[in-house]
């Protein structure tokens, strides 16, 4: 069970973060691309995930500047992999659109 302070920050970073996105979004002209309910619930279950991560590490830590440096590590290393899964993502999308194109 989450502590109130857990969905606090839980509900905090949701919304500063869908707030950007949404911006980005409108500042591309494709606001019609907003999550939905069911892609929200899934970046909130992997909030949840971020957050209990960073609670371990916390934890398994004695010196707390060592768990922030583990912490920190972790956290570029998502955002790294994110990217990567991006550009991925945008690849196989080109990829798809040029063979439609032949259709």
């Amino acid at each position: 069970m989450s502590s109130i302070f857990d969905l606090y920050l839980k509900e905090s970073i949701m919304v500063a973060c869908e707030a950007y996105f949404n911006d980005y979004l409108e500042s591309e002209g494709v606001i019609e691309e907003a999550l939905s309910d069911e892609e929200r619930k899934t970046v909130s279950q992997q909030i949840d995930i971020i957050i209990d991560m960073m609670g371990r590490i916390y934890k398994d830590h004695d010196d707390e500047f060592e768990a922030y440096g583990e912490i920190v590590d972790k956290l570029i290393g998502f955002c790294i992999v994110a990217k990567m899964n991006e550009a991925r993502l945008c690849r196989l999308l080109n990829e798809a659109a040029e063979k439609l194109k032949d259709i």
